[in-house]
């Protein structure tokens, strides 16, 4: 359970709340025991793409990677082309 002591829970912002769950996750592969010295460039990049496609509730069920492409699409496409300018 996660505890802010200076908010009540429904004060805390959503990126706290989604913080606090991916820090829940990362800590599934690397325990608070594990030294980051430990910790290979290789090992960080495979949690990484595990974590960015595995779906969250608080996403609806989306995987980050999916919200951030349908983002970025979005905004490629209400963004008018600078081409030929």
């Amino acid at each position: 359970m996660n505890i802010c002591p200076e908010r009540s829970e429904d004060e805390v912002p959503l990126e706290g709340k989604y913080s606090w769950g991916a820090n829940g996750l990362i800590r599934e592969y690397f325990p608070k025991q594990k030294k980051f010295q430990e910790i290979t460039d290789k090992e960080v990049v495979d949690v990484q793409n595990r974590l960015n496609n595995r779906p969250r509730k608080i996403l609806d069920y989306k995987t980050p990677a999916e919200v951030f492409f349908d983002t970025i699409t979005k905004s490629l496409i209400m963004t008018p082309s600078k081409q030929g300018v």
